[in-house]
Parts: structure tokens; C-alpha cells; sequence
């Protein structure tokens, strides 16, 4: 296990008030399998949020698809009674499901990220989450 992590473990527990012998034959194994069970819980937790994302993505793009179909149909049958209504609910639908889409595609690309990071360092993302924890106390 790092020494950065005992570190943050040692700190986390005076401020509880609670001393951790490192010397235990016991201790040691139970941290190293409570780590791999909290990366394997993030990394699912990444998947899930990339499915999700993939999912709304595909969506959004489809929906702006047809609306940008129906604009240029719409523009090639002049109607000057009805112009607005199609064009604004159209450039609605564009504008709501391209900014859905925006942010879902940050969304994904952040948990990437995540599941890169949990593979090749996963003591840090060990580290901010108790970190998080301890600052949410």
C-alpha cells in the first residue's frame, strides 16, 4: 500500500480520534481488498455513467437530425402563415437536445478519464475519496 494513503489514513483517524496499528498481521490485508472493492465500485460506477451518456447522446443527435431535416423541408415549402411556428420549435429542439448533448459528452469523457485513472492510479482516486469523505463530515 502507498505511503500517501497511510498517510491520509493516519490523519483521517486522529481527527476521529482513533489510533491504527499499522503492526497488525490483519489490518494491512483488509485495506488492500477495501481498496480493490472501492475502484472495482468506481469503475462500475464509471460504466454506468459512459451507457447512460452514450445512450442520451445518441438521442439528442438523432432528434437534432430530424429537426435540422425538417427546417430544410420546411424551408423548401414556403408557408408565410406558418414559418415561425415550425422554425422556432425546430431551432428549440436543436438548441435544448445540442446543449443535453454537450453536457453529456463532458460527462463521459470525465468518467473515461476516471476509469484510466482507477486503472493506473488508483491510490489517488483512493485519496480523494476520502478525502471527499472527510470534508463532507
Amino acid at each position: 500500500m502507498s505511503e500517501e494513503i497511510i498517510k491520509v489514513l493516519n490523519d483521517l483517524a486522529s481527527r476521529f480520534g482513533v489510533a491504527i496499528d499499522w503492526s497488525s498481521q490483519n489490518i494491512l490485508p483488509y485495506l488492500q481488498d477495501l481498496m480493490q472493492r472501492t475502484i472495482k465500485f468506481k469503475n462500475a460506477e464509471a460504466i454506468i455513467w459512459i451507457i447512460f451518456s452514450i445512450i442520451i447522446l445518441i438521442v439528442s443527435f438523432l432528434l437534432i437530425y430530424k429537426s435540422i431535416k425538417s427546417m430544410i423541408k420546411h424551408s423548401k415549402e414556403i408557408d408565410y402563415y406558418n414559418i415561425i411556428g415550425d422554425d422556432i420549435g425546430n431551432f428549440t429542439i436543436i438548441l435544448t437536445f445540442g446543449f443535453l448533448a454537450l453536457i453529456f459528452l463532458i460527462v463521459l469523457m470525465e468518467n473515461i478519464f476516471g476509469i484510466v485513472q482507477n486503472i493506473y492510479t488508483p491510490e489517488l482516486t483512493i485519496i480523494k475519496y476520502i478525502l471527499n469523505i472527510n470534508t463532507n463530515c
